[in-house]
């Protein structure tokens, strides 16, 4: 919706707030990214059994000021957040137990209403982010707040024209009837050949 002004400070985070989202890096990161654009603010959509860890986390940083927790935001409210956003966060992480992001489908919802992203660099994000300035080691809040920064500093106008590419990569990959025609010629691949009396 190009009628919705895109912020030039605020980063979003949308999911639930468990370990393998990564968002307490996100928190660590956030005081130095304000040092360096001191209207930076984290707007949090997503509830979870880390909330009070996260709050905590953001008082002890004496940043609870520059974050918002929305708790949880109906489906149908996401793309306006998308929309205002300077850019979306994925800062996923390698569970202890070993559990990890699979697709990754808030990064693909945030790059189809056109909001530039910095995600971690995992397997399952990086079949949706194919641009590796815009990855980050899992777990690094320093090169994370550095991508943040690199994004939040660069012109509008660039951070529009990267994101049209990326949301055209995106629909080219994701949309549903390009998802449709990839599944259709894989069960067509494992069709039996159809036998006809003669």
């Amino acid at each position: 919706d190009p009628s919705v002004e895109r912020s030039k400070s605020e980063i979003l985070f949308v999911g639930r707030l468990v370990e393998k989202k990564g968002l307490r890096y996100l928190i660590e990161a956030l005081p130095s990214i304000i040092q360096a654009h001191p209207d930076a603010h984290l707007t949090i959509a997503g509830y979870g059994p880390e909330q009070a860890a996260l709050e905590a986390q953001a008082a002890s940083l004496d940043i609870s000021d520059r974050v918002s927790f929305l708790g949880a935001v109906p489906q149908e409210q996401l793309p306006a957040l998308y929309r205002r956003a300077a850019l979306f966060v994925a800062p996923f992480i390698e569970a202890r137990g070993g559990d990890q992001e699979g697709l990754g489908l808030v990064t693909v919802e945030a790059i189809g209403c056109g909001c530039p992203v910095v995600v971690s660099d995992l397997p399952a994000v990086r079949d949706v982010v194919d641009n590796p300035d815009m990855r980050v080691p899992p777990g690094d809040f320093e090169a994370l707040a550095a991508a943040v920064y690199r994004l939040l500093q660069s012109s509008r106008e660039n951070r529009t024209v990267k994101s049209k590419e990326w949301r055209s990569r995106a629909f080219q990959r994701f949309d549903w009837s390009q998802r449709a025609k990839a599944y259709a010629g894989i069960l067509l691949g494992l069709s039996p050949p159809v036998e006809t009396s003669g």
